[in-house]
């Protein structure tokens, strides 16, 4: 389970993962994106962006929402229900193991793996498998669910 301590931490690192994981899918690279921003910003800002390692001012987010058309209570919506009931995924482990990331090396053979067995190309992992890939992986499951953000959804709440 997620410590309340991790939270914020957690929250803003999938903050910056999924606006990551925006910008790939629209086909910016973050050289493009810093320049559309007003005032401009350079690559390594937006990757400190992405990473969490540097805040975004309110300004700041709606406008790279708004570049990445994706209203910012949606991003910020998913983002606090992964944190809130971070208890089930659906993982997308095609395109995991095709990512070239090298902070996923010990993921992309699992994924494999798994996606040759899988006709959808997606599985859901409860709780207890996210503690254990993460013990598996010595990673901590904030770390796991930072690394896992671009391939995931959220499962339907009901």
């Amino acid at each position: 389970m997620t410590r309340a301590s991790e939270r914020p931490a957690l929250f803003d690192r999938l903050v910056g993962a999924q606006l990551k994981a925006l910008r790939r899918q629209r086909g910016l690279g973050r050289v493009e994106l810093g320049q559309s921003l007003q005032p401009p910003v350079v690559e390594k800002t937006v990757a400190q962006y992405e990473r969490a390692e540097r805040t975004l001012s309110l300004r700041r987010f709606a406008q790279i929402c708004s570049r990445l058309d994706v209203a910012p209570h949606e991003l910020l919506d998913l983002a606090q229900r992964h944190v809130a009931s971070a208890s089930s995924i659906v993982l997308r482990v095609a395109d995991l193991a095709h990512s070239r990331a090298p902070e996923l090396e010990g993921l992309r053979a699992w994924a494999a793996e798994l996606a040759e067995v899988l006709p959808t190309g997606v599985c859901q992992l409860n709780q207890d498998q996210l503690e254990s890939i993460s013990a598996r992986m010595g990673l901590s499951l904030p770390e796991l669910m930072h690394r896992l953000a671009p391939f995931t959804q959220l499962t339907p709440t009901r």
